[in-house]
């Protein structure tokens, strides 16, 4: 059989269980033509001449990367997220990456998983000042929630570089100054791999094979189930968008007094966390360049901070004398 034959292509593709239309063969075959003409060489040993699972690994690389049964499920004036090229959502990868971010296997002695510092019950933040990895190590900085991080522009406190989710997980699971989840090496994905759930899930996500069972294919569908958790829903935003809300007349009230200080000239919350997102920084699907506003906040350490003038901590929790 050809290396690039059709029967090739149309094999890996039940592989896969994908039903995708021959025009993605013929892209394929054109895209491989083009680069055999840069290079100067023949298409047939582009992927080496003795290893033909190589051509398998790119083929469902491409049966998948066109593969979205994703549906945005978002509240009133929410815009579709960005999402990378690369990285297309799809239940199955979410479905992974919700495995993987409650997994504690995914840590240095599996104490801890992205979950312990992100609790869904308080936005996907640990309601702590200041977290602590699996070394009981204190951070420098508290955990960021992670609800609508889909439309963050930038994903730590004090690195303005740090664009992608894809990339940031890194950071928690390889960082070493602090210590979070406490990776050196790529050993856990040899569990994951011996773990029947994970290799349905995975294949589910990427493909019918064990080579899908890579860092990189973490950390993507790591990033897919960030980008889900979608947050504006609640009994705030119901009022806003006039829906029925479970409240007495008194708690609504209280809300609309809230929004409306929130948004007055004395409090001047609004200038910097206006908009759907209650942010000045966005980045959607409709924008051509992110919004992105810098403000010294957080980017220095808590000493730093408890240095300065009360009026210049920032707010703060005052103990009350009764």
């Amino acid at each position: 059989m050809p290396r690039f034959s059709k029967e090739r292509f149309d094999r890996v593709e039940a592989e896969l269980g994908s039903n995708m239309p021959s025009k993605i063969y013929s892209n394929f075959i054109i895209f491989v033509s083009i680069i055999s003409i840069f290079l100067n060489c023949n298409p047939n040993e582009m992927f080496g001449k003795k290893n033909d699972s190589n051509l398998d690994f790119y083929l469902l690389a491409i049966l998948n990367s066109n593969r979205s049964d994703w549906v945005w499920d978002l509240p009133p004036g929410f815009p579709v997220p960005n999402v990378p090229a690369d990285n297309p959502m799809s239940k199955a990868k979410v479905e992974l990456g919700r495995h993987l971010f409650f997994e504690r296997r995914l840590s240095g002695n599996e104490s801890m998983s992205c979950g312990s510092c992100h609790f869904q019950s308080l936005a996907f933040s640990d309601g702590r000042t200041l977290p602590r990895g699996i070394t009981n190590e204190e951070h420098p900085r508290n955990s960021q929630h992670l609800s609508n991080v889909a439309y963050a522009t930038r994903l730590t406190w004090n690195n303005p570089l740090m664009v992608n989710l894809e990339v940031q997980s890194r950071v928690p699971l390889f960082g070493e100054n602090p210590v979070e989840l406490g990776f050196t090496d790529g050993s856990y994905l040899e569990k994951l791999k011996s773990d029947e759930l994970y290799r349905r899930l995975f294949t589910n996500a990427y493909g019918n094979s064990d080579s899908m069972v890579t860092e990189q294919n973490v950390r993507f569908a790591l990033a897919s189930f960030q980008r889900s958790m979608i947050s504006g829903w609640s009994d705030f935003d119901k009022i806003k968008n006039r829906r029925q809300v479970n409240l007495s007349q008194t708690q609504i009230q209280s809300i609309s007094r809230g929004n409306s200080f929130f948004n007055s000239e004395t409090a001047e919350c609004f200038h910097c966390h206006g908009g759907f997102n209650f942010t000045d920084t966005n980045l959607h699907s409709g924008q051509v360049e992110a919004e992105l506003a810098y403000h010294n906040n957080g980017t220095h350490p808590k000493t730093y901070y408890d240095s300065l003038p009360l009026k210049k901590q920032g707010v703060r929790i005052v103990p009350v004398m009764l």
